[in-house]
């Protein structure tokens, strides 16, 4: 049996009653430095009333509808 464990760094907030989580990406390929970073922009977004799983979709989008359109 060939079992791969692999590791995620995870951001569980409240919202909305809820406890949802964002996930950051698995280790080692976001290191511990950088899923601090990611972990203190999600907890801001939360504090100013953003739902950083929200936040996501939309750059994402934004990313996506930028590669399509011609320059």
């Amino acid at each position: 049996m060939n079992t791969k464990v692999t590791k995620s760094w995870h951001f569980r907030f409240s919202w909305a009653g809820k406890q949802p989580r964002i996930s950051f990406g698995a280790y080692p390929e976001i290191g511990l430095r950088d899923a601090r970073v990611l972990r203190d922009v999600a907890r801001a977004l939360v504090a100013k009333g953003i739902d950083p799983r929200d936040q996501r979709r939309l750059e994402r989008n934004a990313k996506l509808l930028a590669e399509r359109t011609p320059s």
